[in-house]
């Protein structure tokens, strides 16, 4: 029998791995970093280059989020990498929008 399968006369779940718990962290940090992602969406252009960047990235990132096996060096290169892109355009807009406001 499947470790993972549930047993008819137990109620209990089997217990979490490191590789469960660290996959688990993953896919929630993903999903703060994906709403933040929309968020700016709202500030680009769709034809945005920046746009189409982020949306590659953003799905590497998120296949290895949710990869099976989990892989976290994978991962969190795939996350620094999107962050980086993330952060660079987001400051490039944040200077936009200040000199818009300052004009």
């Amino acid at each position: 029998m499947n470790q993972r399968q549930r047993n008819d006369s137990a109620t209990e779940l089997e217990p979490l791995t490191e590789e469960d718990r660290q996959q688990i962290q993953a896919s929630a940090d993903f999903h703060a970093i994906e709403g933040q992602t929309s968020e700016l969406f709202g500030y680009l252009p769709e034809s945005s280059s920046d746009r189409a960047t982020l949306t590659k990235k953003l799905e590497t990132y998120r296949t290895s989020a949710t990869a099976r096996p989990y892989h976290a060096a994978t991962n969190d290169n795939n996350r620094a990498e999107y962050l980086r892109w993330f952060y660079d355009v987001t400051a490039r807009l944040t200077a936009e929008l200040r000199e818009q406001g300052s004009s």
